[in-house]
């Protein structure tokens, strides 16, 4: 199961991301910032080597779907990246900058951290500590964004509705 949700970028929130990646200023302009989330069977506080594996297994699935849709909007003349899942640094950019999926910022996209005292858990209302995610920043029409969400949601492929009944799911 997963979740998708878009945010818009507002200036201040554009001030939290800058040298995340170089060269680009996300408050000019229609920037949004999509994450996406996917259970875990598996607490991602409690560590174990089932924990570990189904990890690294979804970061896999991850960055599939991000490159999937990245690959969409550079072939519509948009630029997207992606947050790694595994580093926190942006997958296509060169940027000294990361976004780790702990990190305070994932708090202004709806995220909480949890404080374990051994370490930090991310967790969000719909799966608590069962989650992993990543994030995606576009400079593209909000539209466009959201027609081409079901790239993310599943196996990338468009339903009838041109993808609007996915649109739903993920909104519900």
């Amino acid at each position: 199961m997963c979740e998708v949700q878009t945010h818009a970028v507002p200036k201040r929130l554009a001030r939290q991301f800058e040298g995340l990646f170089p060269g680009r200023n996300l408050g000019d302009d229609a920037h949004m910032i999509v994450t996406i989330a996917l259970q875990t069977k598996h607490r991602q506080s409690a560590m174990s080597p089932e924990m570990l594996e189904e990890r690294a297994q979804l970061f896999g699935e991850l960055v599939g779907r991000m490159q999937r849709f990245q690959s969409h909007f550079e072939s519509a003349g948009h630029w997207c990246d992606f947050v790694d899942p595994a580093t926190g640094a942006p997958f296509y950019t060169d940027s000294a900058t990361t976004l780790v999926e702990c990190d305070e910022r994932y708090r202004k996209l709806g995220f909480e951290i949890l404080e374990l005292g051994c370490c930090r858990s991310l967790c969000n209302k719909t799966f608590g500590q069962c989650l992993v995610m990543t994030s995606a920043f576009i400079q593209a029409p909000e539209a466009e964004i959201n027609a081409a969400l079901y790239l993310l949601e599943g196996d990338g492929v468009a339903s009838a509705d041109g993808g609007a009944a996915a649109d739903e799911i993920a909104k519900s």
